[in-house]
């Protein structure tokens, strides 16, 4: 089904608004296009004024270097017509330099006031010199006007300090000896150093003037990938044979064109023809300038692995048998094939590689690395599969014997192009990781001559963690019965794997220490060393279940996935016994069932199940509970009120044929009878419930803990304590287990 949306049922057309709205957005991106057009066209403008002050400059040098003077002038306009100026009188023949004009005769100033802050030229007086300045007035460009070039301009006087000889004798004017007498005026032919510029000389004496030389290629932007290019100059077709070209490419140095030579961006080329025949006039200056549209810098960053591991970034591991992984090779920094940028470019001069590790902006960030100057035609182990570092690759000895080795003719040229491309190496290692899974490497070569390349783009490369996962713990103990024996966890370290720092947790009750996600357990302890798992244990259950894990260092879980849980079960001891329990109080140093306070009438009895004072017990093992006999007390009258004494008590056991004494102490509380049955009662309990001495059973040390239990009508216990009521006599049980010695319980 369609559904179709509209406004009314009749069709109709568009608003005055809507008709307004589509033509002022219309102005909108037209007003957008004319100002990118006219921010390229300042550009040009801009670029164009800077290379003709830097040429006019150079001629202004040579101007003055031939003898030439601004004195006197105070406008631009003024420097113009002096340089086209030639020289005057005898000048033409005895000036070494340049006797012509110094620049094109058509060439003038246009400058222009329209408030507008530009870039714009000036003539400096002080400093001889033309000068760029961001004003609202001043020239805003340099132009030919054909007009000026029918101008005679007149000659004005070189003055320098070394000129030709006019008079016959020392080609110079100067000289220290004569010899002889002078027989008359000698012509001597002399190589004019000619004019520069864009326009020389205006005509020899008799108006012969050699052609302008033609320099190729033609001036003006050329592609980045063509340089150096290799310049050719030539004569004109009609200038004699004995003609010579002069050119330079520095200022005021002039050289005899031999043949081609290569000029690199930037390079203004200026020539002049001449003739050692004094009826020709030096030709024209022709110039050339060799500009480049920037290329923008482009990298490539290799990293050799990615994700890595805790040894692949040098994480310390626990010293074993096994052997730890080599550290991964460092990331490669390079500039990628492509012929768009020449070799010759290439260089730390030009450029320079900047790198973070924290992923900030290199090109801005206080934290960025700057790179080592890098390396070109040495292979430094990049991780391209083969390790040259500090090999000359360019050596033919190198290469031949790569060839004899086995390597092909197509593999070796690919790695020397690789290779002789600059390269530079990041090395990170854990300290640049901190806590973080991942890091984030942003890369960007940076230029040092943006007239000839620019920045690159941030290239960014995130280094993840694969994480390793920790194997399970190595308990000493096979399972088993342990008797009083400690047991030993430890970390394997068999593979060279294993952390600095990891931790083992555990548990005695079986149940799982687990794993919080964050590389932590849940619960369990912390193991430390050798323990006994059944002082962890509940010994009444008959085992104990021992789990272990291992797990990551605190300062680093990121790296590592908690181990596999270890389980071993150990059985608590288990033994019966079989004997008799017979109680003891001491009077006066003898051994006795009954013990009697004459002053109160109040006494002790032990009574048994066989009537002689012992009691038989059966099939007794650990933390079982057993009868030893009764205990009686008749409360008599006529004592202190308080605590009247303490009573020593003993219980002997003997099973197996051998006899284990017990000593405790009984405490008597008198009470004041002035109130009910029970709180008139007297009280008696043990000082301490456990032993002083220890038995050994299957190689473990027991106590023995004493408790009353069930008393007749006139007495009521608690596990501690048994009280009878005042006159009366009361009799309690009581009962002992044995306890391993050290345990919890």
């Amino acid at each position: 089904m369609k559904t179709i949306l509209t406004s009314s049922p009749k069709n109709r057309g568009f608003s005055l608004i809507e008709l307004l709205a589509v033509v002022a957005a219309v102005a909108i991106l037209g007003s957008m296009a004319v100002v990118a057009i006219s921010n390229s066209s300042q550009s040009v403008k801009q670029s164009k004024l800077e290379q003709d002050v830097s040429q006019l400059n150079s001629a202004v040098q040579v101007f003055l270097g031939s003898g030439g003077s601004l004195d006197g002038t105070e406008t631009a306009q003024d420097v113009l017509t002096e340089l086209k100026k030639e020289a005057s009188g005898s000048g033409q023949k005895t000036v070494v330099g340049l006797r012509g004009s110094a620049i094109d005769k058509r060439l003038e100033a246009f400058s222009e006031s329209d408030g507008e802050s530009l870039q714009r030229a000036m003539w400096n007086a002080a400093q001889n010199k033309f000068v760029l300045v961001t004003a609202t007035s001043g020239i805003r460009e340099f132009r030919l006007n054909e007009q000026l070039g029918k101008v005679d301009y007149g000659s004005a006087a070189r003055n320098t300090r070394l000129v030709y000889n006019s008079v016959e004798g020392w080609v110079w004017a100067t000289r220290d000896f004569a010899f002889g007498s002078n027989s008359g005026p000698t012509e001597v032919g002399v190589v004019d150093t000619g004019s520069i510029g864009t326009i020389g000389g205006i005509g020899g004496a008799n108006g012969s003037k050699l052609g302008t030389p033609t320099i190729s290629p033609n001036s003006g932007f050329h592609a980045l990938s063509t340089f150096p290019l290799e310049v050719s100059i030539t004569k004109h077709s009609s200038d004699p044979q004995d003609a010579k070209i002069f050119f330079s490419t520095t200022p005021g140095v002039w050289s005899l064109y031999e043949g081609p030579f290569s000029a690199d961006p930037g390079t203004n080329v200026q020539a002049f023809t001449t003739s050692v025949d004094p009826t020709w006039s030096d030709s024209d200056t022709a110039s050339a300038s060799y500009l480049n549209d920037p290329e923008a810098l482009e990298i490539a960053v290799y990293t050799p692995k990615n994700p890595v591991t805790w040894t692949d970034v040098g994480g310390p591991v626990v010293p074993g048998t096994g052997t730890p992984d080599p550290v991964v090779p460092p990331i490669d920094v390079t500039l990628p094939g492509g012929d768009s940028i020449p070799d010759i470019y290439e260089s730390s001069d030009q450029f320079q590689f900047f790198w973070t590790l924290d992923g900030s902006d290199p090109r801005y960030s206080s934290t960025r690395i700057k790179g080592i100057t890098f390396s070109k035609g040495y292979k430094n182990n990049n991780g391209h599969g083969n390790n040259y570092s500090g090999v000359d690759i360019s050596n033919p000895a190198w290469q031949k014997e790569q060839l004899d080795g086995g390597m092909t003719q197509t593999e070796l040229t690919a790695l020397i192009d690789d290779e002789m491309k600059p390269h530079d190496k990041i090395e990170y290692s854990l300290d640049e990781w901190g806590n973080a899974s991942m890091l984030p490497v942003r890369v960007v070569a940076v230029s040092k001559n943006p007239s000839l390349v620019t920045n690159s783009y941030v290239i960014s490369s995130n280094i993840t963690i694969e994480k390793t996962s920790l194997r399970s713990p190595a308990i000493n103990y096979q399972t088993g019965s342990v008797r009083g024996d400690t047991i030993e966890i430890n970390v394997e370290v068999n593979y060279g794997d294993m952390p600095v720092g990891a931790r083992i947790y555990y548990t005695t009750d079986g149940s799982d220490p687990g794993d919080d996600g964050t590389g932590n357990p849940v619960q369990g302890t912390l193991y430390t060393g050798p323990f006994d798992p059944l002082l962890d244990a509940d010994e009444s259950e008959g085992e104990a279940l021992v789990v272990a894990r291992v797990y990551p260092p605190v300062d680093h879980p990121e790296w590592f996935t908690v181990s596999p849980p270890s389980t071993t079960l150990y059985l608590v001891p288990t033994w019966d016994i079989t004997g008799v329990a017979t109680g003891w109080f001491y009077q006066d140093g003898v051994l006795t069932n009954r013990l009697d306070d004459a002053s109160s009438g109040s006494y002790f009895t032990w009574s048994d199940s066989l009537g002689t004072g012992s009691t038989l017990f059966d099939s007794v093992s650990s933390r079982e509970t057993f009868e030893l006999g009764e205990l009686s007390y008749y409360n008599g009258s006529g004592r202190a009120v308080g605590d009247v004494g303490v009573f020593d008590f003993a219980v002997q056991l003997d099973f197996n044929d051998t006899v284990s004494q017990f000593d405790y102490q009984l405490s008597q509380f008198v009470t004041q009878n002035s109130g009910t049955v029970w709180e008139n009662a007297d009280m008696i309990s043990f000082a301490s419930n456990d032993s002083a001495q220890a038995i050994n059973l299957y190689g473990a040390d027991y106590y023995l803990n004493l408790e009353f239990g069930d008393s007749t009508s006139n007495g009521q216990t608690t596990l501690d304590e048994f009280q009878v009521q005042e006159g009366q006599l009361a009799t309690a049980k009581l009962y002992g287990t044995l306890i391993q010695l050290g345990s919890w319980w």
